[in-house]
């Protein structure tokens, strides 16, 4: 019944897969994270999500890239002249895939660069293709940080609760 496809869509996205993302990402975390206070949304793909935000944020604020750090947060933007690679994040919206596709899991720089940001948006596909140990140990590293921060998780990489592609983000309330 097509009079039902979205609100029943919708129904099923909120009360059964949000919650199910939500625990298991805790659990992914060994218990560190807890996403009680996010709200969730969800796109096509992760991308066009971020692309989204970027674009929003970059029409009048800066937009800080971790230096050699994910070309995806790029994509489809039309605001560039506020985007910038560097280290130094303070005042910005920072931006960081985690784990590094090209710098590691997480290291000090990369949480010192959250720190000093106004606010985050954090690519977490790769995350589950950690180790538990490496996975606990960036959750440290990032908790300080997620009242700020807008995560972003695809489903047709390391979590693979899903057939096909889908891009979800999970915003504090606050």
């Amino acid at each position: 019944d097509l009079s039902n496809h979205y609100r029943d869509g919708l129904d099923f996205f909120h009360e059964e897969f949000i919650p199910h993302l939500k625990t298991r990402l805790s659990e992914l975390s060994g218990g560190i994270w807890s996403f009680d206070d996010f709200d969730a949304f969800a796109a096509g793909s992760d991308v066009d999500l971020m692309t989204h935000i970027v674009d929003g944020v970059a029409s009048d604020q800066k937009v800080t890239l971790f230096p050699g750090g994910w070309d995806g947060f790029l994509v489809g933007t039309s605001q560039r002249q506020l985007l910038e690679w560097s280290s130094e994040s303070t005042g910005s919206l920072a931006c960081l895939c985690v784990p590094s596709v090209r710098n590691g899991h997480l290291t000090k720089e990369m949480a010192e660069f959250l720190a000093r940001a106004e606010s985050c948006l954090l690519n977490i596909n790769l995350y589950p293709t950690l180790t538990a140990a490496e996975r606990v140990l960036v959750a440290r590293r990032i908790e300080p940080y997620l009242n700020k921060s807008i995560l972003s998780v695809s489903f047709s990489r390391g979590f693979g609760l899903t057939a096909s592609q889908l891009g979800v983000i999970l915003v504090p309330k606050s």
